[in-house]
């Protein structure tokens, strides 16, 4: 197909795992960008009589009325070619962004998790300290608790520390909390981008009582249209669960109202404030 290209990013020293999904379509009068959840086999995209359940982010950008006018990009724009450069797709399938209205994106980030190692304020950019940027930025930063409700078709081998750093970059953090409670020996710490903060060593603990993972349970497999031999982008192991750090308190069974659907989106709900159970 001379009008599809796939794009392969480096996997090279630290980098294990590539999980990004983007689709940039381009249409004659229009960019669609597209990040779905769905990972490339047949039945994560609706085949096989439909087993799979999927969502996706999709806008569409308008070309611009002369490709010679020059504006200045949004933050949407600026990380989308940040990670396309990092993921060395074809420089000249990048340079056609320019050819594209990004206006409508001045009030949506794209949050972004780039592998390897990250030098200088890179780190700001990308993974969860992104997340908290993002969430800055749009002005929605808050000091007050929040209530997380996180669907996932993966889960790893979590820990409260990792839950904790994802829940505060959720309410805005870019990080540098979470690296004070990881790494200060002494309480109360200041915050090295706010000295007139004070980081406690109980400092987010709310987490704990405001944080659910979606998940199917082992029967919901098992009593879905595909069953287990449709379920393998629906990854969790055993080990992970059974371990001594996995905060197995924080996952719910994920169903979909489509009654024998898997669900394999990834949705973090807006925050709210009241306590949930």
């Amino acid at each position: 197909m001379s009008n599809l290209r796939l794009c392969f990013p480096p996997m090279e020293g630290q980098v294990n795992c590539m999980h990004s999904k983007l689709m940039l379509l381009f249409h004659p009068g229009y960019l669609r960008i597209v990040a779905p959840t769905a990972n490339l086999t047949p039945y994560d995209w609706g085949e096989m009589g439909g087993v799979m359940e999927n969502s996706a982010f999709l806008i569409d950008l308008p070309r611009k009325v002369a490709t010679t006018s020059v504006g200045s990009k949004t933050v949407f724009e600026e990380e989308l070619v940040y990670f396309l450069r990092a993921s060395t797709l074809q420089e000249n399938i990048i340079s056609r962004l320019d050819e594209f209205d990004f206006s409508p994106t001045s009030h949506i980030m794209l949050v972004h998790t780039i592998g390897g190692s990250h030098t200088g304020n890179t780190w700001r950019r990308t993974g969860y300290c992104g997340l908290g940027r993002a969430v800055n930025a749009l002005g929605l930063r808050t000091s007050k608790p929040i209530n997380i409700d996180f669907v996932a078709s993966s889960v790893g081998s979590l820990t409260d520390e990792f839950l904790r750093s994802i829940y505060l970059a959720s309410k805005g953090d870019g990080g540098t909390t979470d690296f004070t409670l990881r790494t200060s020996k002494t309480f109360s710490a200041r915050n090295p981008n706010d000295k007139d903060q004070l980081i406690h060593k109980n400092t987010a603990e709310e987490w704990k009582d405001r944080f659910r993972v979606y998940f199917p349970s082992q029967t919901t497999i098992e009593q879905s249209r595909g069953g287990p031999d449709c379920a393998g982008t629906i990854c969790f192991q055993s080990k992970w669960y059974e371990g001594p750090k996995f905060p197995r308190h924080v996952l719910r069974d994920c169903k979909s109202r489509r009654p024998g659907l898997l669900m394999h989106n990834k949705v973090a709900l807006p925050p709210s404030a009241e306590v949930i159970s």
